[in-house]
């Protein structure tokens, strides 16, 4: 492992505080990430409502130029975050890291070999099954040489070119899951097909999930690992261990009843999971019908409720949120110093473990929150 790295000087450090968290047995609680309040625009993982410098469905994703121009734009947005944490100089747990986002659908799309369809700002795959018992499901199975693996494969090397010694890379997986993929091949119709076909999904799921992991271990032999783990750039960028799936955030699961999830979703998130060697869980926070279910997957690690929308944790909801999912550690979002000091409390009624994103408005502030933390084991 280097020393340090451009911008987190400490990642020695703090990869061994995030070693500890994750063993159940090691006493060391909470973790935190402090998060520049002017940041929180840009919604700190650059997953989401990030503008581009023009439409992307004026981009040629085939073009090397236009992908690695892409590319550079949103390296240059995540690097002024990455610079105010250095002018702070805090001591938090920070992993500066960045992927390749080029839509929300080019995963699904260099699993099954087809294009995505761009808007201004995002993409979908069109469906592809029409049939659950004539369709051909050799349709869906992941090969490694798909044009559009072939463009996340490049620019995922062009990222890593940029990042030595400075930043770390994450493989493009965090947004497909096993319910993800088969929403994209079968269209928004999979949420009736629950009750109208149920056979049909489970056939769909299965398939889905076998090549969903075959894209996923294809992804993480292209950017390797990092200190036997791999990095994340949600919630401010963390570090989870070995193979473990640092976001499964299967948004089809905010769609449906508990019961639904349990028997259509929960399955096959477990044999992802165990695949890997674990998951962090991440779904939005108003999916409260699924807080008791994801305990009892397997190979679910932690759970990471995310606020959305109009629909914002406070102190109560966090409480319900807590006893619906220990011992699951918890990834917990806080917006304001007067909120860090409930949700702490929150917290301290608990045994699991957390890990902290505290929204501050200064370097200041932040030392203190850390400070708070640390205190805390």
């Amino acid at each position: 492992m280097p020393p340090s790295l451009e911008y987190q000087p400490r990642i020695q450090e703090v990869i061994d505080r995030y070693r500890r968290w994750w063993d159940a047995a090691d006493p060391l609680k909470h973790l935190v990430i402090t998060v520049p309040s002017s940041w929180n625009h840009y919604e700190w993982s650059l997953g989401i409502n990030v503008r581009s410098p023009r439409p992307m469905s004026e981009y040629d994703f085939h073009r090397d130029e236009d992908s690695f121009e892409f590319i550079d734009y949103r390296l240059g947005l995540i690097e002024e975050y990455w610079r105010e944490k250095l002018r702070w100089n805090v001591d938090d747990d920070m992993i500066p890291c960045t992927k390749v986002f080029l839509g929300w659908a080019e995963s699904a799309c260099a699993i099954a070999g087809t294009e995505p369809h761009y808007g201004v700002q995002t993409s979908y795959m069109a469906p592809l099954v029409d049939d659950y018992e004539r369709f051909d499901y050799d349709r869906l199975v992941f090969r490694g040489d798909s044009p559009w693996m072939g463009i996340l494969e490049r620019s995922t090397r062009y990222l890593m070119d940029k990042s030595h010694g400075r930043f770390l890379v994450e493989a493009r997986i965090d947004n497909i899951t096993p319910s993800d993929y088969a929403h994209a091949c079968r269209g928004p119709q999979l949420l009736t097909d629950f009750i109208d076909y149920p056979e049909g999904v489970h056939r769909l799921m299965d398939v889905c999930t076998r090549e969903v992991m075959r894209y996923i271990e294809h992804s993480y032999q292209i950017v390797g690992d990092f200190e036997g783990g791999l990095p994340c750039t949600w919630e401010g960028g963390f570090w989870v261990p070995g193979k473990v799936i640092a976001h499964t955030g299967d948004n089809v699961s905010d769609l449906v009843s508990g019961n639904t999830f349990q028997e259509f979703l929960a399955p096959y998130h477990g044999r992802l999971a165990e695949h890997f060697g674990g998951s962090v869980f991440g779904r939005d926070a108003s999916s409260e019908q699924l807080w008791s279910q994801i305990p009892r997957i397997k190979g679910i690690r932690a759970y990471k409720p995310r606020n959305m929308g109009n629909y914002r944790i406070d102190e109560h909801v966090l409480r319900r949120l807590m006893e619906a999912t220990q011992p699951l550690p918890l990834f917990v979002e806080v917006f304001s110093l007067d909120e860090f000091e409930r949700f702490r409390a929150v917290c301290a009624e608990f045994a699991g473990k957390v890990t902290f994103i505290v929204q501050c408005q200064n370097a200041e502030a932040a030392r203190r929150v850390i400070d708070t933390v640390r205190q805390m084991g």
